[in-house]
């Protein structure tokens, strides 16, 4: 059962979308099932309070069209004080003589309630059922989308180390090089220390020779003046 305060506002027009006016009340006091049908020119109910209706809580409504008339409620196209277009009321809102004007039947407003509500929930789930495929929908490219991205990660890091081995075996050769040309230099600079060595022992020698060769040198023109001193001796 909608409380009084229950009042749905649809669709809000311009103000110069109704007429006012100061005139007596031309409202009809009776009306027959023709009232009722919609209008096949402006697919608009033919009744119209030119007046105002009131609900139980005292919301006025003027200048009121019915635009459609359900078990629950009615639909009119209207203007108060702070409202103008389509305003929803439901009968449980009305006064009795307006309920029993519009043939308002509590069973039957209640069974077209559930029937509605049975509606919303039936609509509701399909809307989650849609709402949960497009959510899997969803998850589903995120996860292929996350596996692509993987994949293209994996080759990058792969081609990475792959550069990586590449520098580091460039390094160890180029290591490796330098190594055995230092040990090469390392080689010839004690090969021509070695030979430095020989030569100096070679020097050392030929010094030697020669200091016993200017020795015997001497000795022999030592002899040759003692010979020839005691040679010329009387």
């Amino acid at each position: 059962m909608k409380t009084p305060a229950t009042i749905l506002l649809c669709v809000v027009f311009a103000g110069n979308l109704f007429s006012q006016t100061n005139e007596p009340s031309t409202a009809k006091q009776s009306f027959t099932a023709a009232d009722f049908e919609p209008d096949t020119n402006s697919a608009v109910y033919k009744i119209q309070f030119e007046d105002e209706i009131v609900t139980a809580a005292g919301t006025v409504y003027k200048n009121v069209k019915i635009m459609d008339i359900k078990p629950d409620s009615i639909l009119i196209n209207c203007s108060t004080s702070n409202t103008i277009g389509f305003v929803q009321i439901y009968f449980a809102d009305l006064p009795s003589d307006l309920q029993k004007f519009f043939q308002y039947n509590q069973s039957s407003a209640a069974e077209y309630e559930a029937q509605r509500n049975q509606q919303i929930a039936a609509q509701a789930a399909i809307d989650k059922a849609r709402q949960d495929e497009a959510r899997q929908e969803e998850i589903k490219k995120k996860l292929e989308s996350d596996e692509a991205n993987l994949k293209i990660a994996q080759q990058k890091y792969d081609a990475a180390k792959e550069r990586y081995q590449q520098m580091v075996d460039a390094e160890k050769i180029n290591t490796e090089r330098r190594i055995a040309d230092a040990q090469e230099r390392q080689a010839d600079a004690l090969e021509q220390q070695n030979l430095q060595n020989e030569i100096n022992n070679i020097d050392t020698s030929i010094r030697h020779e020669d200091d016993l060769l200017n020795q015997w040198q001497t000795q022999d023109a030592l002899n040759r003046i003692d010979w020839d001193l005691r040679r010329n001796q009387p």
